[in-house]
Order: structure tokens, then sequence, then C-alpha cells
């Protein structure tokens, strides 16, 4: 049987139809697959964050420094009664410090222990500097300013609009 002599091959039309359609489909898939992506780096960089928080509560209870004794200049001396940590706003850094007052944002007189970053570009979307402070007696939480919210609020650094919130309570839970 012979073939005819143009047979061998794709039309132009063909090729053409082919690759639009796969244009197409790209086109929807690709702009999903990078929501995803942030959606995991939020979900990991919360996740990185309720650790951090619960690695600083239990060094709290367990009392570690808690021997440091703070000179403020006079003749007392003020021992360690808090771990502290720092959240500057719009940042993806916070600090870790102990300290002799759960008051003042950040904790003054205070020892520096840490600083941690966010991973994957995430930053703490609030509209003030947070404290959060762990009591070395029972873990407690409380928080400068006092009428901040129970939560901190994370989100990419890139505004997509999604954010994740990391709860936590007075009595030390943190979800």
């Amino acid at each position: 049987m012979k073939l005819p002599k143009y047979s061998n091959g794709f039309t132009l039309v063909e090729i053409i139809i082919v690759v639009s359609i796969i244009a197409i489909i790209s086109g929807g898939i690709v702009p999903s697959f990078f929501r995803y992506i942030d959606n995991q780096n939020l979900k990991q960089a919360k996740e990185q964050l309720k650790s951090d928080l619960r690695t600083i509560q239990n060094r709290a209870l367990t009392g570690a420094l808690s021997d440091y004794v703070f000179d403020t200049g006079g003749e007392e001396k003020e021992p360690v009664r808090y771990w502290a940590v720092y959240f500057q706003d719009n940042s993806g850094t916070y600090s870790v410090s102990i300290t002799s007052r759960g008051s003042g944002c950040p904790p003054y007189p205070a020892f520096h222990q840490a600083t941690y970053n966010l991973p994957n570009d995430i930053k703490y979307d609030g509209a003030s500097k947070l404290c959060l402070y762990f009591s070395i007696k029972n873990g407690d939480i409380s928080k400068e300013p006092p009428f901040a919210a129970d939560y901190i609020e994370i989100k990419p650094s890139a505004s997509s609009g999604s954010s994740e919130k990391v709860y936590f309570n007075s009595a030390g839970l943190i979800f």
C-alpha cells in the first residue's frame, strides 16, 4: 500500500492547536502551584514559630538561667523572672531574652539569648511591636502591650492576602 507524499508528519495547524492547549492548561496550573507553595511555606513558618515559643516556654519552666541576677545600679539585685520574646512590627525576626520585669517592649533590663528568623521570607504582621513574657514560676504568658490580641499573625513578605495565626492564652497554651 502506498502512502500519499505528505502524510508522514503533523501539519502546522495541528502543532499550533496542541501548543495552544498546553499553554492554556499551564496558564491555569502555574498560579495554583505558586499559591500552594506560598501556603505550605506559611504553614511551615507557623509550625516553626509554635515550636520556638514552646522551646522558650520550656526553658522558662525548667528555670534555665534563673540564677542570673540583674544589677540595676541600686543595692537590690533583680533575679530573672521571665523569658521574653520580642517581635518587631513587619519583620521576620524575633529576639529572645531573659529579664527580671514582665513589662516594657523590648524588655529592660534584659540579657539577650538568641535571635530567630521566620523561614521562607515570612514576617510578623502586627501594627506594633509585641513582647511575650514566659514566667519562670509557672510558664504563664503575659504580653506587652497588654491590649494586644492573643495571637501572632504571620504572612508572606509579598502580600498575597493569606496569613496564619499562632494563638496563645495567659495560662501558657500555644496553638
